[in-house]
């Protein structure tokens, strides 16, 4: 995962679940937010690990048991290497979207 994006996670449906307990941790590896069975996070832009995800089940008869942990690696992908060049292409040019940056030496 890109540290700064958003991804979406789900699990499946608990049977008799009323409601859904998700934690993340680290909690500063992200802003997780969850409706039921499924959950959002909104990664740091400055966390970079790796960052575990869980969850359980509830209803009036009290929590079910943790889901085991689902490991998560966050790597700050932005940006690109520092151009010991002066001289690069970019192409196509024009381009829809989709481009190569390419040094020379």
């Amino acid at each position: 995962m890109s540290g700064g994006g958003i991804d979406s996670y789900e699990t499946n449906e608990i049977e008799a679940a009323t409601s859904y307990e998700w934690i993340l941790t680290p909690a500063q590896a992200g802003n997780l937010t969850s409706t039921e069975n499924q959950c959002q996070i909104e990664w740091s832009k400055t966390y970079e690990g790796t960052a575990s995800l869980k969850v359980r089940g509830s209803n009036e008869c009290g929590f079910g048991n943790w889901s085991p942990l689902f490991d998560i690696l966050v790597e700050n992908c932005s940006g690109i290497n520092k151009v010991v060049s002066n001289k690069i292409i970019i192409y196509p040019n024009p381009a829809n979207g989709l481009f190569y940056v390419k040094q020379v030496s």
